[in-house]
């Protein structure tokens, strides 16, 4: 059964008599599987077992059945018939195609639903995300898919939400803060617009949030500034962003200034906001060499001024991505030289920018350095220790002369 489930097909099964007794199937190759049964009522256990032979049994250079029988009758009609009490129903990589009933709401003890990487399509029913004992759903990679987010009722359990790569629309609704377990909330890559709401901030537990690739505007509301000094956490705390660890809202069309608070987030590592309309000076920010920061990207945008000295002092920093805005002024690469993690660097298409070093400075082993369009007269002597640079870019400077044989001698340029 080549490339058919490649992830783990697995039922999780608890009968009400017993909180231990439970049914666990899986499948992970056509040669290879194994069943574990304890103590389960047989009826429930025999429609799982039918339901993973539908499953198992369609020909890898096939089309897989729209709707794999269950005992007869398509299987999210008849699932909830035959196991009323199922837990845990993970169908990821299935080759499923078709529409899913509403009937799966019958699923009341249900958990965990995993439909992802199919090509599901149709509308997704509301009712099946207001479960009320629903933790994890995931319906990433189903493009046809689409939907909209339902009214989130004050107690419910989520805790990760992923509509990624799925045709889900409309606007996030403000009851989104009514989630208070959510941990994963990545709607990346979807056709959500409007505003981003406020009652975002109350998520205290949210440590990934990705709305990258749809079409929000404004700005993001629930970040007001943050008081300097020592109460700078107890603020961040109040607000609900203190466990924040990765922010993408790459690719959408938000317009303002970026408010510098954004980055003392105390554990923030990954910062994606590419590709929007931002504009306005950046600020220093304050204890930039403890920010727990890796990647920061901010290009092509319309940013202004001069490059914040706080980026260059962040001691974990392996991404720095600023190409394509209007920084202004000299950035002093010195700066960076004690950053050991930095590998990937990207000052190009800044025009008003120039790049400012000593003939004896040593930098980081970096994998990427792009300073094209950044007023660069001569080939920058550093670059001759870059024994791991693979993509250089210095394109569209002034650079005159003769180029040093030693330009050549960069094996491991792409």
């Amino acid at each position: 059964m080549k490339n058919h489930c490649k992830i783990v097909l697995c039922f999780l099964f608890f009968c009400l008599s017993s909180p231990t007794n439970s049914t666990s199937l899986s499948s992970q190759s056509s040669s290879t599987h194994s069943i574990s049964v304890q103590h389960c009522v047989d009826s429930e256990r025999t429609a799982l077992l039918q339901l993973k032979r539908d499953l198992l049994t369609a020909k890898p250079d096939s089309s897989f059945p729209q709707h794999p029988s269950s005992g007869g009758g398509d299987w999210c009609i008849a699932l909830p018939l035959a196991t009323p009490n199922l837990q845990v129903l993970s169908l990821s990589n299935c080759h499923l195609s078709g529409s899913i009933c509403e009937s799966l709401n019958q699923l009341s003890l249900l958990s965990k639903l995993d439909l992802s990487r199919n090509n599901l399509s149709s509308m997704f029913p509301k009712s099946i995300m207001l479960l009320s004992n629903l933790k994890t759903l995931d319906l990433s990679s189903n493009t046809p898919l689409s939907g909209t987010l339902p009214e989130f009722p004050i107690g419910s359990k989520l805790e990760v939400l992923s509509l990624m790569f799925t045709s889900f629309s409309g606007e996030i609704p403000y009851s989104i803060g009514n989630l208070q377990f959510l941990i994963k909330l990545d709607l990346r890559n979807c056709s959500f617009s409007g505003l981003i709401p406020s009652s975002l901030a109350s998520l205290n537990q949210l440590v990934d949030l990705d709305l990258s690739s749809n079409k929000f505007l404004g700005w993001i509301p629930f970040l007001p500034p943050l008081k300097k000094g020592p109460r700078l956490l107890d603020t961040v705390n109040h607000i609900g962003l203190a466990n924040l660890g990765s922010l993408s809202i790459d690719s959408n069309s938000m317009e303002a200034t970026l408010n510098s608070s954004l980055f003392e987030l105390p554990s923030l590592e990954k910062l994606l906001l590419s590709q929007n309309r931002l504009s306005g000076v950046l600020q220093d920010f304050e204890r930039a060499f403890l920010s727990p920061l890796s990647v920061v990207d901010l290009s092509m945008n319309n940013f202004e001024g001069h490059i914040p000295n706080s980026f260059l002092e962040l001691q974990n920093l392996t991404e720095l991505k600023l190409f394509s805005n209007n920084f202004s002024g000299a950035i002093n690469l010195s700066m960076i030289k004690s950053i050991e993690s930095l590998a990937f660097l990207q000052l190009s298409d800044n025009s008003q920018l120039t790049i400012a070093y000593s003939s004896n400075l040593k930098l980081p082993q970096l994998q990427t350095l792009w300073f094209d369009s950044c007023n660069v007269s001569r080939i920058p002597s550093f670059l001759r220790n870059q024994d791991g640079l693979v993509e250089l870019g210095l394109s569209n400077n002034k650079i005159q002369g003769i180029l040093p044989k030693w330009i050549w001698q960069l094996e491991s340029l792409s």
